[in-house]
């Protein structure tokens, strides 16, 4: 519980406090119960009914005096807090955050009309973000405002729950989901981009196989794709197992892999020293840091913690942070109106090309697919502007065409495995089959039919 809502549930108690002092008071100086509690109650008003005085009367009077004071006070800051957020909400497009914690979202246009209501609803709003202490917090919290809010945009942070596999995504349309760690890990392999400076052999050590670390694994396995014959090896170091078990022996559909190491492991230590990249993710002491600072030959990159951000004041020329606040809670992550809708668009392509019928909305037909096709196409679309760098840096050709499209296909391939499907022949006579997770597409490239 935070420190300012455990205030909240004191503030009602030390409120009563004169009063009980006040009645004790007067009844120790003599006057009757009904007496006593009529002018204990009578000092919040500052009017004393009673002569009657003694210490825990005078510490009554000036307490209930402070009491009144400070609720009148509140009242007024309460009027002019909902006066001025009314007003901001009055914008095109008002935004109302909804958080624990002091949070400063980074938008892209400063003039955008944004308010922070702690955890109190603004039914005002013309967008929301929900971003409380825990997923099943901040999930209980649309629900509980579900009727003011079906009309408006939501967009709820996740922490941990893969929101390709929640319900509100799959059949509301007004849904988004901002996974935090997601960000973290994508914001941190655009900003590496292996694929501008392509090498046939990379090794990368990710430390921490909590879900920031498995974040980071993921978003690798999906966008670090820029060449058939590439090698990437993923040292994953960590006493969490659940990744391993879910998608250990996942088809990579290339040279990469993915090991997975014990954090005391005898070999870890030369790992280290050969790897090209190693991305902290998990708490580690400054002993331990600067232990892998002087291993490591390469480039390292340390999670900035809210509370132990060492990249700040560790003085590696090599050292760089990444997962501030200021890069991570942005307009262009939380709300990701572009990449939506380049997502959107690429999904409008696939039905002119594969679908039947007329489409006469295309964000229409966006809101038929659930929470996991919509994902899908938001991670296809995330991969276009890697493929137009590779196709720019190369002679153009129907080979290179060939394998942008087969990286692509892997890259699809991965997603879908990394969300728990896997091949198989649907007995429905179509490609896939949503319910057992299995496509018979997920497969070689070289070994899908040429349609």
């Amino acid at each position: 519980m935070s420190f300012k809502r455990f205030l909240g549930k004191c503030v009602p108690v030390l409120a009563i406090c004169p009063f009980v002092i006040g009645t004790l008071g007067y009844r120790s100086s003599g006057e009757k119960l009904s007496d006593a509690l009529y002018a204990s109650f009578a000092l919040y008003f500052v009017n004393p009914v009673s002569d009657a005085y003694n210490i825990p009367i005078e510490i009554a009077r000036w307490t209930a005096a402070l009491v009144t004071t400070s609720a009148i006070l509140y009242a007024v800051r309460r009027i002019w807090i909902r006066l001025s957020q009314a007003l901001c909400c009055l914008g095109k497009d008002s935004i109302a955050v909804y958080s624990d914690e002091d949070v400063n979202i980074v938008f892209d246009k400063p003039k955008r009309s944004v308010i922070y209501p702690g955890r109190e609803f603004n039914p005002l709003a013309k967008s929301h973000i929900i971003m409380l202490n825990s997923d099943t917090e901040s999930l209980k919290f649309y629900r509980e405002n579900i009727k003011a809010i079906k009309k408006s945009k939501v967009y709820i942070a996740l922490r941990e729950m893969n929101y390709g596999f929640t319900k509100e995504l799959s059949d509301k349309a007004n849904i988004y989901f901002f996974d935090i760690d997601g960000a973290a890990a994508r914001t941190l392999w655009k900003q590496i981009a292996l694929w501008k400076d392509p090498k046939p052999r990379v090794e990368i050590t990710i430390l921490g196989t909590d879900h920031l670390g498995q974040s980071v694994l993921n978003y690798g396995l999906q966008l670090n794709l820029y060449s058939l014959s590439q090698e990437i090896v993923y040292n994953f170091i960590g006493s969490d197992k659940s990744h391993q078990t879910l998608h250990g022996g996942i088809p990579l559909f290339c040279r990469d892999r993915v090991n997975y190491l014990k954090p005391d492991d005898d070999s870890n230590a030369e790992i280290i020293k050969k790897s090209d990249i190693v991305i902290v993710c998990g708490k580690v002491s400054v002993v331990e840091f600067q232990t892998i600072a002087g291993l490591c030959g390469g480039v390292i990159y340390c999670y900035s913690h809210p509370d132990s951000d060492m990249a700040d004041f560790l003085n590696f020329p090599r050292l760089k942070s990444f997962g501030k606040n200021s890069e991570i809670y942005t307009d262009a992550n939380i709300r990701r109106n572009d990449l939506v809708a380049d997502a959107m668009e690429l999904h409008y392509s696939y039905l002119k090309q594969y679908g039947n019928g007329e489409i006469s909305d295309i964000r229409a037909e966006w809101n038929k697919l659930n929470g996991f096709l919509k994902t899908s196409n938001i991670s296809s679309a995330d991969y276009i502007p890697i493929l137009k760098t590779l196709w720019a840096s190369r002679t153009k050709g129907d080979e290179y065409i060939e394998e942008l499209a087969e990286l692509e296909h892997i890259r699809w391939c991965r997603f879908h495995f990394l969300n728990l499907w896997r091949f198989g022949v649907p007995e429905n006579g179509k490609n896939r089959d949503n319910d057992k997770k299995i496509h018979i597409l997920l497969r070689p490239f070289s070994e899908l039919p040429p349609d």
